[in-house]
């Protein structure tokens, strides 16, 4: 079984999108298996939707990228969204801090509902069947899902008001709210569907940590994020000409070196777990695309110094290459400050030897 054979199953028995949607959630809740044995052992099986239909076993993550990759097939726009929940484990005493849940929404009829694959299936792996498929957490009120179900954006409680994170840990409070909280859909994602992939998830990864400052996955993925914006600022500085690019270098460097230092800084304040050696990985990244930038720069101004190789142009050529120089210089300094244990260390020494014979033959050249 894959993911275009299921498909075609579901369209031959279904025509609307309500239909569809039901189908997918059924079931996947009710032919995937959680896996109870990875979650008490603290170990997370794949995800991808390969692998859940393979061996018919997931963890929340697995439900939920299997359902919006079905949902995908069909032309459903959904979602998979993170957050925290009430669920096994869960304890009242203490405060959350960290995601610890993963469900749906989808888009039907233009409004958005909201849907827990997991919390509906009625088998795990170290129990036999529990019962039949728990539809009561298909296309749940929100007011009602709000009460096991915390989403880290806030937007996705599809209520307004919304609940704060003491509201949810405080149970008397969720109960009293219900009451007054309305369901909006309107605005919903709208906004953001005119905004590049990179500052939409910037944005969103600065709302949850709005939301609850004590998020860590959430900082450490505004590092992630912020970081893939400096890399796409140098990809787009690539696309210019080299005339263009030594005309805004100072504009380009500002920016790139600004979403360098802020992903620095989130990097920094993950603490140890699951991210913190990926978030290591990646603050020594920061420092070394500064040296890659100024590298790359240098060789921009010599690829511009080539055709002033007459004597009429010498004045420039002389500026051009102590400029190169500089920047050479600039890159070396980086490059030298990568440690030994990081997974950049071997580009940073190719990066060094190449500086120093580069240096040395514009030394050579200017003294000609």
């Amino acid at each position: 079984m894959d993911v275009y054979s299921l498909v075609n199953q579901i369209k031959a028995v279904t025509s609307t999108d309500l239909e569809k949607a039901y189908a997918v959630f059924y079931w996947t809740s009710n032919n995937i298996t959680y896996d109870m044995k990875s979650f008490l052992t603290d170990h997370t099986p794949p995800h991808q939707p390969k692998e859940v239909l393979k061996t018919k076993l997931g963890v929340c993550s697995g439900y939920a990228y299997l359902f919006k990759a079905l949902c995908d097939e069909l032309g459903l726009t959904s979602n998979i969204l993170s957050g925290y929940s009430k669920g096994y484990g869960h304890d009242p005493t203490k405060p959350i801090e960290v995601s610890n849940h993963s469900w749906n929404s989808v888009y039907i009829n233009e409004r958005w509902f909201l849907l827990d694959a997991t919390w509906a299936a009625p088998k795990s792996n170290d129990r036999s069947s529990l019962g039949s498929v728990n539809e009561a957490f298909f296309l749940t009120h929100p007011k009602d899902f709000i009460r096991e179900h915390l989403p880290e954006d806030p937007k996705w409680q599809l209520l307004s008001p919304q609940f704060s994170l003491a509201d949810f840990e405080d149970d008397t409070s969720l109960l009293r709210g219900v009451r007054y909280a309305l369901v909006i859909n309107d605005d919903i994602e709208h906004i953001e569907d005119y905004v590049d992939i990179g500052t939409r998830e910037v944005a969103l990864q600065k709302r949850i940590l709005a939301f609850n400052p004590k998020n860590t996955n959430a900082v450490y993925k505004l590092g992630v994020a912020l970081m893939y914006q400096a890399l796409d600022t140098m990809d787009t500085m690539h696309q210019l000409s080299h005339q263009n690019v030594l005309l805004n270098t100072p504009q380009y460097k500002v920016r790139i070196y600004d979403l360098l230092d802020q992903a620095a800084l989130c990097f920094a304040k993950v603490p140890e777990g699951p991210a913190y050696n990926s978030a290591q990985t990646f603050l020594s990244e920061t420092t070394y695309q500064k040296g890659v930038f100024n590298y790359e720069v240098a060789q921009i101004i010599y690829d511009t110094t080539i055709p002033l190789a007459k004597e009429e142009y010498e004045p420039i050529r002389v500026e051009f290459s102590e400029s190169r120089i500089a920047y050479y210089r600039i890159a070396f300094n980086y490059f030298r400050g990568i440690p030994s244990s990081s997974w950049y260390y071997d580009n940073s020494q190719s990066y060094l030897r190449a500086i120093e014979e580069e240096r040395r033959d514009v030394i050579t050249s200017l003294n000609q």
